[in-house]
Order: structure tokens, then sequence, then C-alpha cells
């Protein structure tokens, strides 16, 4: 399809992103690694996207998503947290976040000083459900409404084409209905319209509303240019021990306290019958481990 560049951005979940790494290097193909979560703040929650340019964006998104997955109850990120980790990353209000932003401008202009750049997702793919499309429309009106200055010919949060894609082809709309059903015993927002579009098909979507499709469709391509994040492949990187004052007294280093508790429990729970058995086990653990 003539495609450089393919992004990824699943909800609550990076698990997909190295293999989705390693199959856009093999295609030649600039992988953007993303996040879709929900920011809570004083009370209220909204749909952002997170795109790494950096590795240091990369780590700070891994911290993003333990916060969401680990530290957080219900599976949100709070505000301080996401001002935390904006470094090197490029964060993307969900398309129903308008009246949101207009509530907490603070909070928008505190985010645009700490990421690389905040955009407003401009997606104008059908549901199946005339009311979804209306909330949809609604929320991008007054988007343009409210954060366009006509003086200026400027946005205070720029507005950035990203269509939800859930499946490669429309055939496969059914797939995903199915899928829902599966995960949660309901079907979310169906639409026909989620497939992998090409260039064509965004271009005759936005052009069909809006005559200012320069500045989206222009931020699309600099979120793409400026995806240097990766993961390194070419190191493994082992967890690391860190040692107190008293372990390091008594033993050393972390190799010598390493084999000192493997000592240790050897002399106190392998029966004295069974210690060649276990020994030869033992050795092949450990070979295991240090290779």
């Amino acid at each position: 399809m003539g495609h450089t560049a393919l992004g990824i951005c699943d909800r609550n979940t990076m698990g997909a992103t190295l293999a989705f790494q390693k199959a856009c290097d093999k295609a030649g193909i600039r992988p953007v690694i993303g996040y879709t979560c929900t920011l809570a703040h004083e009370g209220e929650k909204v749909e952002v996207k997170i795109y790494c340019q950096s590795q240091r964006g990369l780590r700070n998104l891994l911290r993003i998503q333990k916060a969401v997955m680990v530290d957080a109850v219900d599976a949100t990120v709070p505000l301080p947290e996401l001002l935390r980790r904006g470094e090197g990353n490029v964060l993307v209000f969900g398309k129903l976040s308008p009246f949101w932003m207009e509530k907490n401008l603070p909070a928008v202009k505190a985010l645009r000083e700490t990421f690389d750049n905040v955009f407003y997702q401009v997606d104008l793919s059908e549901y199946k459900a005339e009311r979804l499309d209306a909330e949809v429309l609604k929320a991008t009106a007054h988007f343009f409404h409210t954060f366009y200055d006509e003086r200026n010919d400027s946005f205070l949060v720029e507005p950035v084409l990203i269509a939800d894609c859930y499946y490669p082809d429309r055939d496969d709309a059914r797939t995903k209905t199915v899928l829902n059903k599966i995960a949660t015993g309901a079907a979310h927002a169906q639409s026909d319209d989620q497939y992998f579009k090409d260039i064509d098909e965004h271009y005759a979507a936005v052009c069909a509303l809006f005559d200012g499709e320069r500045w989206m469709c222009r931020h699309t391509v600099e979120i793409a240019e400026g995806a240097e994040a990766r993961y390194q492949t070419e190191r493994n990187y082992m967890p690391r021990y860190d040692m107190t004052a008293e372990e390091q007294q008594r033993y050393g280093d972390r190799y010598a306290m390493f084999r000192q508790l493997l000592e240790d429990g050897f002399r106190r729970l392998v029966p004295r019958e069974r210690a060649e058995e276990y020994r030869t086990r033992l050795e092949k653990e450990v070979y295991i481990l240090e290779s």
C-alpha cells in the first residue's frame, strides 16, 4: 500500500509492541509505538493516546503502563503521573475529549509544557448507531469552534488525523464484535468503518467536511517521522538485585550471595540420601541462569 510507517496503540497493553516492531523491521516500515489509556483528573476521565518519539519516551511510556496496570485500582493514570512521564512522548486527546479539554484548560496547558507535543484526534469513521456518529461530530465541531484562533490562524491544541483501526479489512468487523462479547459480555461501539484504510480514503473523508485538512495530515506525518523509539533487541536485560549494606558486608558481591543462599537451602532442605541427585539438578539450573 506504499506506507512508510505504521503505528500501534492498543488499550492498556503494550504486549504486542515488540512483535510489531520486529514485523515492521522485516518489512522495511518505521514502527510507531503507542499506548491508549484513560486519564483521571478531579473525578472525571478522558481517553488519551501516547506515542513514543525517543528512547526516553519509551521508558516513560513503560512507567505509565505500570501506573495504569499495577498501581491503579481502576486502570487509569492520574494527571501528576502523566505530567512526570511526558518527555520524549506525544499525547493525543481522544475524539470525544473537547468538552473535557475546555473544562480543564490548566491541565491541558500543563500537558503541553511536559509532552513533546499535544494534539486532538480527528477520526471520522462511521458507526452503526447514529447516536454515536452524532456524539463524535458534536465533539469534533466543539473542538474547532473552541480551540481555533481565527485571528492567528492557529490552534491551542492542534488537530491530528488518526483513525481508530481494529481490523485489516472491512469484512472483519464482525470478528471485533464477537471478540468484544467474549471478553466483556457486551458489544462495544460497533462499526464497519474501522478497517485499515489507504491514504486516499483518509483524505477523502477529511475533505468532505473540512477545508483545513493540511493541519491534520501534516501532524500525522510529524508523529511518524519523529518516532525513533525502539526496543533494543541486540542485548539481554536481566534484573539486578540491589544488595543492602549488611548483605554486602556478609557476602561481598551478588554472585557470592547467590551461591551461598543456594548452599544454605540445599543443606536445610535436601535429604542426605538424595543429595547427589539434587546436586546434579541444582547445578543444571545454576548453569541455565548463569548462561
